[in-house]
Formats: structure tokens, sequence, C-alpha cells
């Protein structure tokens, strides 16, 4: 979503768009509960004095899907080709702007602000 990269004027008009198009299929069950959390995860990402802190790079982005997985620094930038003190900077840099002290806090935290799934991204 585009919140996830700063750009949270591009993601109410989305999903305003998308609360649209739900006026006129009401048995859309699956899109009325996605824009219900989709919302939320917008409003949490635009709460104040929390802003900044999401503010993630493409390339942080990028990095932040894989940490939940197995993958090692190495392994992660073999699937996203960059080096693997590349992937370690970026994922640095995703500590740091989430104030998490590990991967899996950091893992935890973006995943309560709504930056990443349940599941870890795999195939790249």
């Amino acid at each position: 979503m585009s919140h996830r990269t700063g750009d949270a004027e591009t993601a109410c008009a989305a999903l305003d768009e998308a609360s649209r198009f739900l006026k006129r299929t009401s048995d859309a069950i699956v899109l009325s509960d996605w824009l219900k959390e989709s919302g939320r995860s917008l409003q949490a990402a635009s709460s104040e004095g929390r802003r900044q802190e999401w503010s993630l790079t493409t390339a942080e982005l990028r990095t932040l899907q894989y940490l939940p997985s197995h993958l090692s620094f190495r392994e992660i930038g073999e699937r996203i080709h960059v080096s693997p003190n590349t992937v370690k900077t970026q994922a640095q840099a995703v500590y740091r702007k989430l104030e998490a002290s590990s991967r899996n806090d950091a893992v935890e935290r973006a995943r309560s602000a709504g930056l990443i799934g349940e599941d870890p991204l795999i195939d790249g």
C-alpha cells in the first residue's frame, strides 16, 4: 500500500476509490474486510509522533519483507540482487527507524504497523 512508502495521500485516495466501489458491490465481503484493515493500518501509520518512525525507503521495505523468513542476509541479498552488506545496512536502518533491538523485534513492530503481513516472503 502507498502509505508504506510515505505516500498517505495516495493511499487515502485508493481507499476512497475502493470504498466507492464497495457501495456498488455490497456482497464483496473480502473487499470490505480489506478496506477496514487497510484503513486501520493507514490511520496507525499516520498517527502523530510515529509518522517519521515508519518512513522507510523502498529498498528498506524490500529488505523488510524478507526479515520474517529464515533467510540469512547473504540469501536475502541473492534474492534481491544486492550484496549481503547492503542487506545488513538496510536491515539496520529498519531496526533504527522502528526502534527495534533485534530482527524479531523489527518484524513484530513492522507487523503491528501494517508494513508487512503475517506470512514471510520467500520468493523474490
